[in-house]
């Protein structure tokens, strides 16, 4: 899985390169027109990191003049160095390069003095870190861009996730047992919407297997039952194993947080 992960992480950000193509920030815009972009980026100025700390690292510089930088680089390489414009739209981070239809949207989330960007298409994924206890996480590796010292800030409480995704982060965890199988891989789990899952939730078993992980996607709810989509480890998945949204509890020496939560 490790090695799955930086595969598409790798081409993630040379799509990114592709699209900006390395291009330098073009002419200063008309004072009005300035002042409106930048206003705002003050605030989440400063430089973020996403990455395992060995083949893949990713560091996202957002300046408040309306320039950003950007550079991936692995164990042997670097994969990608970018300087290209940033501004806000919406109190949405966005960048691009000029001449470019092309643009790449972060949402800024706030938790405590902690400050995270994330992919508007991620933010149910990063609300299944917090419930699997990656996030907060404690050190500069994780899959979700953070601003350089803030792992070392304790929080409270959840993370500021727009109104809409806020159920999406649990009170407490659930626990829920696997009901039997289809031959699609479809698996049916003994909770469901009043136990507090919702689509797109995942949970992790770890069957009776001591390297064996099995992860579970919500895809459709009861009111006590769920059917959730397994990954390919999960063939071996049995009905009676326990499945949980609480992924720390049950990894024990594995580490999992290269995973696409």
């Amino acid at each position: 899985m490790r090695r799955a992960w930086r595969i598409i992480a790798f081409l993630v950000f040379v799509s990114f390169a592709l699209f900006t193509g390395g291009a330098l920030p073009g002419p200063a815009a008309e004072p009005d027109l300035k002042l409106s972009l930048n206003s705002g980026l003050e605030k989440i100025a400063g430089e973020y990191y996403q990455g395992d700390g060995l083949g893949l690292n990713m560091t996202l510089v957002i300046n408040s003049t309306g320039t950003f930088t950007y550079h991936a680089a692995g164990c042997v390489r670097t994969y990608a160095d970018i300087k290209a414009r940033d501004f806000m739209r919406n109190g949405m981070l966005v960048l691009t390069s000029e001449g470019s239809a092309s643009e790449t949207p972060f949402l800024p989330v706030r938790w405590g003095d902690r400050l995270y960007l994330i992919d508007p298409d991620g933010i149910v994924g990063f609300a299944n870190a917090v419930n699997a206890g990656h996030e907060p996480r404690m050190k500069a590796q994780g899959v979700f861009y953070l601003r350089n010292g803030d792992w070392n800030k304790p929080v409270t409480g959840g993370p500021r996730l727009p109104a809409a995704y806020r159920e999406y982060l649990l009170a407490k965890p659930i626990e829920a047992e696997v009901l039997g199988m289809d031959d699609e891989g479809n698996v049916e789990l003994s909770a469901g919407r009043r136990q507090g899952l919702l689509p797109g939730m995942k949970l992790l078993s770890r069957g009776t297997e001591d390297d064996f992980f099995c992860k579970l996607t919500v895809v459709s709810l009861r009111a006590e039952t769920a059917r959730a989509k397994g990954s390919w480890e999960c063939s071996a998945l049995q009905a009676g194993d326990r499945a949980f949204t609480r992924w720390r509890d049950i990894e024990g020496p594995y580490d999992r947080r290269e995973d696409d939560f």
